[in-house]
């Protein structure tokens, strides 16, 4: 990888790369060997952000119809249990499948058990991203005329997932492959708090009086989707809200619509307005006990505080309404917490059931902010 770094509490920090992009530069490498029957030195393969990582390639076996090799994680100055240990991608042309391209994990790679996450019970743990990048990559050179499996796996995997979260999420027997832009960057609590400050200021300038607060990548993409909100209003403020209502009082903002997954704003509803897993992570209570109130049912709230993850729990959800009133509860804690006047709309959604709720003025800020509005 070209060396990229960025600069935080005064110090230059170098970037590094995810786990999924390791996989992907593994199987274009791989299947490039397999196609060629030559071997290569050097692989070169364009991440979901843009950026083009070359990296060497290791520990190949090439045979006539399948090839195996690897690619060294590396993190960067990012403080990353996974840094430095070897992604495989293992491709070899099949017969007895339907799909033109099965993409599956092996050795060091975690199984999910439990409903919940972005990817379902029983299968490998290589999130959607991941999957993107390597089929992206990989497709455009697979021969008309064949048919082909990818395995992704590491030797190191089962050990390093020891000193990770999955078993409490409920993947077991290795790491995750992750990654939703492909790149690391390394960070810092200020770092990033000034790093947001300043795009803040930046959007001050530009818009003047409103902003979108979306809370991650997931946020990001479901309003592009969803929302026709021009693309210059968005700010991701990550797990740091609280700070960014703040600064956003502070450069007189007057009209702020912030868009979140239920797995984070279930935080805020409760009152807390730094939802990193570290800081806080009382996502089931909050929910298990607002619906017990709102609903009185008690099954239900057993079932919440016994699930995995939020979007597990949401199964157990049966008014639809209780989401209205989430949002509108999100709302007036961010009003209390910054005590302004100023306007603001929440909108909730859902990875499985995509939008939630919004709270009653969010239509009309959306139309002043969308790519045709004022």
């Amino acid at each position: 990888m070209e060396e990229r770094f960025i600069t935080k509490d005064g110090k230059k920090l170098r970037y590094g790369f995810t786990t999924g992009s390791c996989a992907a530069m593994a199987a274009k490498a791989a299947l490039s060997m397999l196609c060629e029957q030559q071997l290569i030195e050097e692989v070169e393969v364009e991440t979901l952000n843009g950026w083009n990582l070359k990296e060497r390639v290791e520990h190949i076996t090439l045979n006539e119809n399948d090839v195996k090799c690897s690619i060294k994680k590396d993190a960067g100055d990012d403080p990353d249990i996974t840094n430095g240990i070897d992604i495989y991608a293992h491709v070899q042309w099949v017969h007895d499948q339907e799909e033109k391209l099965i993409i599956t994990g092996g050795e060091g790679i975690g199984r999910v058990t439990k409903d919940g996450l972005l990817v379902k019970k029983g299968e490998y743990a290589i999130n959607p991203g991941p999957i993107d990048l390597i089929t992206k990559t990989v497709t455009p050179l697979i021969p008309e005329d064949k048919k082909l499996l990818i395995i992704i796996s590491t030797p190191q995997g089962k050990k390093a997932a020891e000193k990770t979260f999955n078993k409490q999420l409920g993947i077991i027997d290795g790491i995750s492959i992750l990654g939703t832009t492909g790149i690391v960057e390394p960070m810092s609590h200020k770092a990033v708090i000034d790093s947001l400050k300043l795009h803040l200021s930046i959007a001050h300038e530009e818009r003047k009086n409103r902003c979108t607060f979306v809370l991650g990548n997931y946020g990001r993409s479901f309003s592009e989707k969803e929302l026709p909100i021009d693309k210059d209003y968005f700010i991701k403020v990550g797990n740091h809200i609280g700070d960014m209502l703040n600064y956003a009082c502070d450069y007189s903002f007057e009209e702020i619509l912030i868009i979140g997954h239920i797995g984070k704003l279930i935080k805020v509803a409760g009152g807390i307005f730094n939802t990193h897993s570290s800081i806080s992570d009382a996502r089931l209570e909050i929910l298990a006990s607002n619906y017990g109130v709102y609903s009185n049912n008690i099954d239900a709230v057993k079932n919440i505080m016994a699930s995995n993850t939020t979007e597990d729990a949401l199964q157990y959800i049966e008014d639809d309404s209780f989401y209205d009133r989430l949002a509108l509860l999100v709302k007036e804690k961010c009003l209390k917490h910054i005590d302004s006047a100023v306007k603001l709309e929440v909108v909730l959604f859902s990875m499985t059931k995509g939008m939630l709720a919004k709270t009653q003025g969010t239509d009309e800020l959306v139309k002043r902010m969308s790519i045709n509005g004022e």
